[in-house]
């Protein structure tokens, strides 16, 4: 590992803090639960209790506010990714693909979407649709999926009938 991550000079051997957050980032991929917080997860693996034994109850409360906006911002992610996994599969008909939204004045059907698909505010969508602008104006432009995609009619199945997190 050392010709990957060089030992920086006069801090130390930083291998062990290395490690621990390689593990922890494996053990969440593998091992966190779908209604667990990722950084909760992380923490309780590693020890750090803080928010479990946390005595004021302000920043207790201040703590689990955060923790269910991050949960919140997770969830619209992973949706965000199973539909642009669902969009990727080969031989997938574009008729059947779905847009994500961003930057398309018509694009309410799509944030109507993922907040069907999430339970989650217009807020928490719009801030993350707005951190992954570029990776999801480029998955549209390669599934060539304009601002009215998603009006595809009552003949179609609705997007919670297709996506979900399996």
């Amino acid at each position: 590992m050392g010709d990957l991550v060089p030992l920086r000079e006069a801090k130390g051997n930083l291998y062990t803090h290395l490690f621990r957050a390689v593990y922890a980032t494996i053990a969440t991929h593998w091992f966190c639960p779908p209604t667990v917080s990722e950084l909760e997860f992380r923490a309780y693996i590693q020890g750090h209790f803080k928010i479990l034994h946390q005595t004021n109850s302000e920043k207790r409360t201040s703590m689990a506010a955060q923790r269910r906006s991050q949960l919140s911002r997770q969830k619209v992610n992973r949706y965000i990714d199973a539909i642009m996994a669902y969009n990727d599969v080969l031989d997938r008909p574009h008729s059947d693909k779905w847009l994500v939204s961003i930057g398309f004045a018509s694009a309410r059907s799509a944030i109507a979407a993922l907040k069907r698909l999430t339970s989650c505010g217009q807020s928490v969508i719009d801030d993350v649709l707005n951190s992954r602008q570029d990776e999801v104006q480029f998955h549209h432009a390669q599934h060539q999926l304009g601002q009215y995609h998603n009006q595809k009619g009552s003949k179609v199945p609705k997007i919670e009938s297709v996506i979900s997190l399996d």
